[in-house]
């Protein structure tokens, strides 16, 4: 596995994220749709309750891939 450290302005974080064939991070459209089609209310409960980690870049909201993924195994 080949890893590059890359730093990222804010402008290059879309045009980074489309690049990843599958993503790391999620949005909360994609986070909701992982989770079974829940409401932007229910991911930022969970966000709020600490089920989910939120990582803010500029002004999106994103969520790990696995930490996502994790939680709609286990439906914590």
């Amino acid at each position: 596995m080949d890893i590059r450290v890359v730093f990222l302005t804010s402008f290059d974080v879309r045009s980074f994220l489309v690049q990843v064939s599958v993503p790391a991070l999620l949005d909360i459209s994609a986070t909701r749709q992982v989770l079974g089609g829940v409401s932007r209310s229910t991911i930022y409960a969970l966000a709020k309750k600490g089920a989910l980690q939120p990582i803010k870049l500029t002004r999106r909201t994103m969520f790990r891939r696995e930490d996502v993924e994790a939680l709609a195994r286990t439906g914590a």
